[in-house]
């Protein structure tokens, strides 16, 4: 799933969804409005897709349950996993 605002290159889900690549810093509170409907986007999409249950278990190479992102990813109907967070499609 990729997922583009503004004419960017916002986050790139990978096949199966254990991986999530964001193209911008989820941590800078200027862009916490990007944050915000990036991860909205990606749920959307996941609703249309009707993608099945997955656990996101890296964002950007490093473990999800320490990203900035999480917030945003619960927010838009995420829910924390014990690898991850969680998506039930």
């Amino acid at each position: 799933v990729v997922v583009i605002g503004g004419g960017r290159l916002l986050m790139y889900l990978a096949q199966g969804g254990r991986q999530l690549l964001t193209f911008f810093d989820a941590d800078d509170v200027s862009l916490a409005g990007t944050t915000a409907a990036a991860a909205q986007a990606l749920a959307s999409a996941l609703r249309r897709g009707r993608r099945t249950s997955f656990t996101v278990e890296l964002i950007n190479d490093a473990p999800a349950r320490r990203d900035g992102l999480m917030d945003a990813l619960r927010a838009a109907g995420f829910s924390s996993a014990p690898k991850g967070i969680g998506w039930e499609g």
